[in-house]
């Protein structure tokens, strides 16, 4: 399958919400790393968490950001994959 078809779903043990348009989320793991637990993202990228809904494929989500930002679709393509993998290494996101 095609990996801009995948779906990013974001993790259950998760408290977030975003303030001033920046999402704060914390994750509710005891077994996570004390450096791990909470995350702060800058307003584009908390315009992708908000984005990262269990519905919109990765595609969907590029698509949407360059419909909002001065951004190419090149580029777009290459930081939202870049950001969503690092979602998925920190551990609040899954993509099926």
């Amino acid at each position: 399958m095609n990996s801009l078809c995948r779906i990013p779903k974001k993790k259950d043990n998760l408290a977030w919400q975003v303030i001033d348009g920046q999402a704060v989320i914390m994750i509710l793991d005891m077994n996570a790393p004390k450096d791990t637990d909470i995350e702060i993202l800058n307003e584009t990228a908390s315009r992708i968490w908000e984005l990262i809904d269990g519905e919109n494929s990765t595609q969907k989500i590029i698509t949407k950001i360059t419909g909002e930002y001065d951004i190419s679709l090149s580029d777009a393509k290459k930081d939202i994959t870049f950001l969503l993998g690092r979602m998925v290494e920190k551990g609040i996101i899954e993509i099926v």
